[in-house]
């Protein structure tokens, strides 16, 4: 399972709708199994965030663990992944600013974590604690994050030709890590799908980058015959790879990882955006 920066802003985008709005009630988190889970009035957000799970899913019983009661006032406000980023920001507005405003949940290779600031934007509670990258991922740390995407494109598509100039140059063996290393919202998940591996031209590899970097209405699905084997879970189907319609992004999730969809009876929160 693997989380890029087009899979974490489609899954910020359906969390959005189903929990945007709802009370929130109290955060749980066992570090020994690495989950975590949010209670709200509209089901129990659950991450599993062990590098062998990798499964977010509604409605599901919440884990044992530490409770962090939230402030009665509290509701869940946004929930979004800042452009090209593989993270989520949930904001958890109406309390106190000593207590829990938001919680961030890092979504990097294997590196995930979930951790709870306050409103001044220090570390409340943290799933992993941790030093790496000489950021402090620990209870009373200022919160500094990953260092944030430089790739080109991140709020519109490059044009035809920056595309052509930065991989028209390379020979097709490296046009996907090329693609990967600049242009946003590109991953090893889609690179060889958006290239074909060398097969059509360039013009054409560039229409399918920009029907993604377009980020259209998702299509949720499980993927299968990528790179990187197994199912995959995925926003939109990649030309190229089988791909298995799922009802959402969280089923897709739960489908590819054998765990059983999440309860239905769960629609999106009207009026939030």
């Amino acid at each position: 399972m693997r989380y890029d920066s087009l899979l974490c802003h489609y899954l910020a985008r359906e969390l959005h709708q189903r929990l945007a709005g709802a009370a929130a009630h109290a955060l749980r988190l066992d570090p020994a199994a690495r989950v975590a889970a949010l209670e709200t009035g509209a089901g129990t957000l659950v991450l599993e965030l062990h590098p062998s799970r990798g499964l977010i899913t509604l409605g599901a019983p919440p884990p044992d663990g530490r409770v962090l009661p939230l402030h009665r006032r509290t509701v869940v406000g946004a929930v979004r992944a800042p452009a090209d980023e593989r993270l989520l920001v949930i904001e958890l507005p109406g309390g106190a600013a000593s207590r829990v405003h938001s919680v961030v949940v890092e979504l990097l290779g294997n590196q995930w974590n979930l951790l709870a600031l306050d409103g001044a934007g220090r570390v409340a509670a943290v799933l992993w604690p941790r030093e790496a990258g000489g950021r402090r991922l620990q209870v009373g740390a200022e919160y500094v994050p990953p260092a944030a995407s430089a790739r080109a494109g991140a709020q519109v598509p490059i044009e035809l030709g920056d595309w052509l100039a930065l991989l028209d140059r390379r020979p097709p063996a490296e046009r996907a890590a090329e693609l990967v290393a600049h242009v946003a919202w590109t991953s090893p998940l889609n690179a060889g799908a958006i290239l074909e591996q060398g097969g059509p031209s360039l013009e054409e590899a560039y229409a399918r980058y920009t029907a993604l970097a377009a980020r259209p209405p998702a299509q949720p699905c499980v993927l299968t015959g990528g790179g990187g084997g197994g199912s995959q879970p995925y926003p939109l189907p990649l030309p190229g790879l089988a791909a298995a319609p799922a009802a959402s992004l969280l089923d897709a999730l739960a489908l590819a990882l054998g765990a059983a969809p999440p309860a239905t009876g769960m629609p999106a929160r009207a009026g939030r955006g």
